[in-house]
């Protein structure tokens, strides 16, 4: 018979003078009426640990854990695709959120540790660079790799999850942590496996340094149930005796406000309450095989679910009346007087005062210490000489060692054992490097192999993602004719579900670019090429050659007395310009314009020419974009939530602006980019969305908007609506015929996507290698078919198949 444990849930806080027991983002689910099938048995608990720089209201942060165990329990079938589909939830939650306050720069970023107890097996999952130390009878293990699980929830349609699978075993200890203390390591919690779960407690807050919310837990035999224990309030732990096992000091901990029960009334004196508390064992008897007392019988806590309150305000607020005070250490409340003598262990200092951790700062005195190190160093140096060259003599004609000097030999009794730690190091790390190779290896193959027989397509994503990021982990190590085969064979798996077509990226700069650019467009001419600095304002010139694009820098567009820096640029004709534009040179090649509507026209042998387009009606607010298309020109103006178009002539546009929309205006606050075909008006929104506006000068047929507008995804298990799922936008161009079609830029993947004009997908491309770390920031598809992209200031380019 499989002996049942108890999963034991401890909070690890520390806060200034406080420890309250207890953890922001921790839910210990409760199971509902009617689980799906093979969900009456998983215990859940969730630890959600938030960042970024958008916090989320205490009572969201409830209710979005609560949701997302309602998602598991409703799930059927094995447990990490339950798992994964409440991780999912959890990420479009945050995701959405972080579309909605994108325009505000505010940001909300998930780390998340879930597990799931069956009756003799744990299944946990991390999403987002937390850590997990296991310390078991047999060694200890850390669960930490941000590959594997990703960079958290929120910041992408799709995120990573890595899955773990535990057998426990009695007194096997899980320390669960985003930031822990540098002194947490498996070593530490081995070495504490066999004292009382409080003393951990407490020697785990004295090394607080980092994380101030961490969660411990602890298997003990029992029934097979998650229960949640906290510090007793002090009065309980002064009434009780001593014992041999400090677990007493630890009480239950219920969703409910945890001083509940504890706070007297308000005109009565707290040390009856306390009292009162003190003098009921038949209400309240704890659990005599752990010094824990349980919550709830077989709910695991029940809707256990501590929101963010207390922590959002730890660093202004006073701590709640309702919130318990942590248990009195001995030095603090001293041991009853009719209790036996305490054990060394009871007696120590608590670690957990900061007086005890601070030493003293002594007198010192600069070149005193200096003399005495001095000194010291000299008589070790002797020491070890005297030492070394006696047993020199003693092995030795006695002739030969008296010609060793002393230094000599200290030299040499400090120098040959380091060299031999040298030479242990050299071969050890060659070893740990290859161990680590062919772990990450094999765990790639494992989880590859879990796509056979599977149909569903965001599963088998799942599983493709996370065995590639495996093999990234094997490779950073080696790259072996195994790993290449293994990674060909899970690729192109991955790549014919998701549509992609891998391109040889080249540096398209000979040289490279100035570093600490940002290029946020590119204009692609014959054999120009135009490159806009966002960080400046300015463009740079380059010229193709027959080893690629040479920067021009005589090259004169950006910043000047008659304009800012600017915010975009476009392409003009070659012909049919207006003579008064080439008076001094040759006709210009680039329209910029700044964020005032200030034009620049560019060329390759002079100076540029600023002129101001006539200010539309309600003046400029902030100009975003524009575009050029059949003589007219487009002007994005968030600022004022309009697009204006201009008649050009010649390249000149004089008149004043019209507005693009009649009575019905989209919003276009959130807009970030726009492109025109024939008239027709894209729209892309900073939420990725894509608004499409059919323009008319007809009273009789006003012009329509579509916005959002539906993407059609043709991929297996995905269909019509407003968004790409797993993709972020930030960037659009159109595509003349033969082969009218939009493209897209997702930033975060590094990747193009094509549709046609309708906005239906028809492939996506990627780099067959990977690129450098970093976002991509601009694109566009030139001449031949050549795609640019460039990550900062860093440009690409692969030829389109």
């Amino acid at each position: 018979m499989t002996l049942q444990l108890d999963f034991i849930l401890l909070p690890i806080v520390r806060q200034p003078e406080h420890d309250q027991g207890l953890i922001p983002g921790l839910l210990v689910a409760e199971l509902p009426r009617r689980p799906a099938r093979g969900r009456s048995d998983d215990q859940l608990f969730l630890r959600l640990t938030l960042g970024g720089n958008a916090m989320m209201e205490p009572q969201d942060q409830t209710r979005l854990l609560e949701k997302a165990a309602q998602t598991y329990y409703k799930s059927s079938g094995a447990v990490t695709g339950a798992m994964r589909k409440m991780i999912t939830l959890l990420n479009q939650e945050i995701l959405s959120r972080n579309l909605h306050n994108a325009g505000r720069g505010l940001q909300t970023i998930g780390y998340l540790t879930a597990g799931v107890l069956k009756p003799d097996t744990l299944y946990m999952a991390q999403s987002g660079p937390t850590h997990a130390f296991l310390a078991t009878g047999q060694g200890g293990e850390h669960y930490y790799d941000p590959q594997l699980s990703g960079r958290g929830l929120g910041l992408a349609r799709t995120t990573q999850v890595r899955f773990m699978q535990i057998t426990p075993q009695a007194g096997d200890l899980i320390l669960l942590s985003t930031q822990p203390s540098p002194a947490w390591t498996t070593d530490f919690l081995q070495s504490r496996r066999q004292i009382g779960l409080e003393a951990l407690r407490r020697d785990l807050i004295g090394q607080i340094e980092i994380d101030p919310f961490a969660l411990l837990i602890q298997a003990r035999p029992g029934s097979g149930r998650l229960r949640t224990a906290r510090p007793k309030p002090v009065a309980l732990v002064q009434e009780q005796p001593a014992g041999p096992d400090d677990d007493e000091e630890l009480d239950e901990l219920t969703g409910q406000a945890p001083a509940a029960a504890a706070k007297p009334p308000k005109n009565q004196p707290q040390e009856s309450s306390a009292g009162a508390a003190a003098a009921s064992p038949a209400e309240k008897k704890p659990d005599e095989s752990s010094g824990v007392q349980p919550t709830v019988e077989a709910g695991a806590a029940a809707g256990l679910a501590i929101s963010a309150a207390a922590a959002s305000s730890r660093r202004s607020a006073p701590v709640p009346v309702e919130q318990v005070p942590p248990p009195e250490t001995p030095a603090q409340a001293g041991p009853p007087q009719d209790a036996p003598p305490a054990s060394p262990q009871e007696t120590a200092p608590d670690k957990t005062a900061p007086k005890e951790r601070r030493l003293p700062r002594p007198d010192w005195n600069l070149s005193q210490g200096l003399s005495a190190f001095v000194r010291r160093l000299d008589r070790t140096f002797n020491s070890i000489g005297q030492a070394l060259r006696t047993s020199v003599q003693r092995a030795s004609p006695q002739d030969s060692a008296a010609n060793i000097s002393t230094s000599v030999l200290a030299f040499m009794a400090v120098a040959i054992p380091l060299v031999v730690v040298a030479i242990a190091w050299t071969v050890y790390t060659q070893r740990g490097q290859e161990s680590i190779y062919t772990d990450y290896l094999n765990q790639a193959a494992v989880i590859a192999s879990q796509a056979e027989g599977e149909t569903d397509a965001d599963t088998l994503r799942q599983i493709y993602s996370e065995a590639l990021a495996a093999l990234d982990r094997a490779e950073q190590d080696q790259v072996s004719d195994q790993s290449t085969a293994l990674r060909s064979q899970i690729q192109g798996a991955y790549d014919n579900l998701e549509w992609i077509e891998r391109l040889d990226f080249q540096p398209a700069i000979v040289g490279g670019l100035e570093s600490g650019l940002v290029i946020s467009r590119i204009v692609v001419m014959d054999d120009e090429m135009f490159l806009l600095d966002a960080s400046g304002g300015r463009v740079i010139h380059a010229e193709a050659t027959a080893q690629g694009y040479e920067v021009d820098p005589g090259f004169l567009c950006g910043p000047g007395l008659q304009n800012g820096p600017l915010v975009d640029i476009v392409p003009l004709p070659r012909s049919n310009l207006d003579p008064s534009l080439s008076e001094d040179g040759e006709a210009p090649k680039l329209l910029g314009i700044d964020a005032n509507g200030n034009l620049l026209y560019c060329r390759s042998d002079g100076p540029p020419m600023a002129r101001a387009l006539p200010t539309p009606d309600s003046n400029w607010g902030r100009v975003e974009a524009m575009r050029y298309d059949s003589g007219t020109l487009y002007v994005l103006d968030p600022g004022t939530n309009a697009v204006w178009y201009y008649p050009g002539d010649g390249g000149l546009f004089n008149e004043r602006p019209g507005f693009f929309f009649d009575e019905t205006v989209p919003n276009l606050r959130n807009v970030i980019d726009i492109v025109v075909d024939r008239g027709d008006l894209y729209l892309l929104h900073e939420n990725s969305e894509v608004g499409i506006c059919v323009y008319s000068s007809l009273e009789t047929a006003p012009t329509r908007c579509d916005d959002p507008a539906n993407f059609t995804d043709p991929r297996p298990d995905r269909g019509v609506g407003p968004a790409i799922e797993g993709a972020s936008f930030t960037q659009t161009q159109f595509s003349s015929p033969p082969e009218p079609s939009i493209y897209l830029l997702d930033p975060i993947a590094r990747a193009v996507y094509h549709f046609s004009v309708r906005l239906t997908l028809q492939r996506q491309y990627r780099a067959r290698t990977p690129l450098p770390e970093g976002d991509a920031t601009a694109f566009v598809v030139g001449p031949n078919r050549r795609l640019f992209l460039a990550l900062g200031d860093r440009l690409y380019v692969a030829q389109l198949p």
